[in-house]
């Protein structure tokens, strides 16, 4: 948590292991940080942020950060092409 602000990366690696581990609660949370973090710089972290959310069952919360993820892209012209069907399997 200390060093999270000077080394953001920490948080996604913090949370790739904890997933690994299986401790989702935590890998969720690491990974929410991570993309606070990275914001507009990496918006590929919302992608395992859904992922993880995903798999503990939250679905709303899976949908919320895959809808953020391509708003951003979208905001970029680069909206993928899996985005339609990935968003209406969470709706």
């Amino acid at each position: 948590n200390r060093d999270g602000a000077l080394f953001p990366i920490s948080y996604y690696y913090l949370a790739r292991l904890y997933e690994l581990k299986g401790d989702l609660i935590l890998a969720e949370e690491s990974f929410a940080r991570a993309a606070m973090a990275y914001k507009t710089k990496n918006n590929s972290v919302l992608l395992d942020l859904s992922r993880v959310r995903e798999r503990r069952g939250d679905f709303k919360g899976a949908l919320a950060a895959i809808e953020e993820y391509v708003a951003a892209m979208e905001q970029q012209g680069l909206k993928p092409s899996w985005a339609d069907e990935s968003l209406s399997v969470l709706r």
